[in-house]
């Protein structure tokens, strides 16, 4: 299904799927909207109670795991892991990989734990991110720019 994720997710009923996957903040504008605690908890609501919600948060410019970590820790039941790809293959253009999967039941999150290159996730030491309060240049300095 294809459409802004809150808006097209949000009209679904509760409990119906079985796995999201949010990618959509590799660029340089950055959809907030898509990462604040009430989109995340309405993305677990949909799930079912298994499922796994998939955050692919590779960005060049910005520490969207921390954020995310920190917006997910207020986060009723969400259960997260955090698998970064360190592969980097000699080309111009290859770039680690950083995803977040969150689940919300013991069985789904023990399913996830046995993946590859998962890393233990960065403290949620941020703000969270909300609708009312998201704060980029937050994850720029978080990331490194000077």
């Amino acid at each position: 299904m294809l459409g802004d994720a809150r808006l097209t997710v949000g009209k679904e009923a509760p409990a119906t799927y079985d796995g999201l996957v949010v990618d959509a903040f590799s660029s340089d504008s950055v959809p907030v909207h898509l990462l604040t605690r009430e989109a995340l908890t309405l993305y677990l609501e949909k799930l079912k109670p298994d499922g796994i919600l998939t955050l692919h948060l590779s960005n060049k410019h910005l520490d969207l795991v921390s954020i995310a970590a920190s917006t997910l820790a207020t986060v009723k039941d969400a259960r997260v892991t955090f698998a970064w790809d360190r592969q980097l293959k000699n080309s111009f253009d290859a770039t680690a990989a950083q995803v977040l999967y969150v689940t919300k039941s013991e069985a789904a999150y023990k399913t996830v734990a046995g993946l590859p290159n998962l890393m233990p996730l960065p403290a949620a030491d941020r703000q969270p991110w909300t609708d009312d309060y998201s704060n980029i240049l937050s994850a720029m300095i978080a990331h490194g720019f000077k």
